[in-house]
């Protein structure tokens, strides 16, 4: 499985953009498998591709790039999750180019949709002070996130919950905090 891995890896640095759209794709495919394992070095490996590939100079590839997150969120460790959590704030925090933002943003929600209890706490006070950094500015991308991650996990949600409640952001459902 690591030299299926190491190939798709290899094939996501190939010029041609449609290589690299089924390179994303079929890496995905792999992830969603229940009996992928990755070890540390390839689970670097790995995730460093996918975020690398938020940034790529296709569309279509950033797309793809961003569906991964859901399947590979299920492989990662929780050091992994949070890097990636992390790298996706600094997008949504991005003052200049509204494309990172937008990835950002819904790489972010589709990380947080698949998060479990145990991991969302430690990810989500993570990107918190970087979420923090554009809400004075009113920047729709990060109540977007915040608006999907209360509820959703429990304990670990608080310190979100209480910053939107703060910053005087209203939840458009009912918010248990368990």
């Amino acid at each position: 499985m690591a030299f299926s891995m190491s190939n798709l890896i290899e094939k996501l640095n190939a010029r041609d953009k449609d290589e690299r759209y089924m390179a994303m794709h079929d890496l995905a495919a792999d992830l969603d498998r229940d009996n992928i394992k990755l070890e540390n070095e390839m689970e670097r490996r790995v995730v460093n591709t996918i975020l690398k590939h938020l940034e790529d100079s296709s569309t279509d590839v950033k797309q793809q790039a961003v569906r991964t997150i859901a399947a590979l969120a299920r492989k990662v460790q929780e050091a992994q999750l949070e890097d990636i959590a992390d790298r996706l704030a600094t997008h949504i925090i991005n003052k200049t180019d509204e494309e990172k933002r937008d990835i950002g943003s819904i790489g972010l929600k589709t990380l947080v949709g698949v998060l479990s209890q145990t991991t969302a706490p430690s990810v989500l006070k993570r990107v918190t002070p970087k979420l923090q950094q554009v809400l004075p500015r009113g920047t729709r991308h990060a109540a977007g996130m915040l608006r999907r991650a209360p509820g959703r996990r429990g304990q670990g949600t608080r310190q979100v919950w209480r910053l939107c409640v703060l910053r005087g952001w209203r939840l458009s459902r009912p918010v248990c905090l368990g």
